[in-house]
């Protein structure tokens, strides 16, 4: 059996200090998961990915500083600059009722509100300044694109792994 999947949540910026300190840009809602964090994988660009011991995490208006175990320097702490923070997926923070990630959307079957009828599935969702854009792909096989910062979203339901929408009519 495989290594479950894996999902980004930061990645390192450059060292900080002289005791190992990392920087690192969160990819997270919730800042404050990186203090519970008690193994990650750094994944780099040119060598092995590997797993490291999480020792200290704090927040700063940078943004994440980490400590590691294997790392007790600035030369090591250079040396993860650019490296990808990865956990599995079983770990990542639980959202609220109505909410799901992008990548649980996927695959959703969308439904009429009114009608009950199936449209289709979501095929991706866009993340856009003024709201997420979903790709839904018709059962004839066309695309259409709903906003969520408008009305044709109704609500969605992961257990039933169910987007419920309103479209607005097609103007031809």
């Amino acid at each position: 059996m495989g290594e479950e999947e894996q999902i980004l949540i930061g990645i390192i910026r450059r060292a900080h200090g002289l005791k190992g300190e990392v920087l690192v840009e969160s990819y997270t809602f919730d800042k404050a998961r990186f203090g519970s964090l008690k193994m990650v994988k750094l994944k780099f660009q040119k060598k092995a990915d590997l797993h490291y011991t999480v020792s200290a995490s704090r927040t700063v208006p940078q943004g994440i500083l980490l400590m590691f175990d294997e790392v007790k320097d600035r030369t090591g702490a250079d040396a993860l600059r650019g490296a990808e923070i990865y956990i599995p997926i079983s770990e990542r923070m639980p959202l609220s009722e109505g909410r799901a990630y992008y990548d649980e959307l996927a695959g959703m079957k969308v439904v009429d509100d009114d009608s009950d009828e199936e449209l289709g599935t979501v095929k991706e969702v866009m993340p856009m300044p003024a709201g997420d854009v979903y790709v839904i792909r018709l059962i004839d096989g066309s695309e259409k694109l709903v906003t969520s910062a408008g009305e044709e979203i109704v609500r969605m339901d992961k257990k039933k792994r169910e987007v419920r929408v309103r479209l607005l009519a097609n103007f031809n």
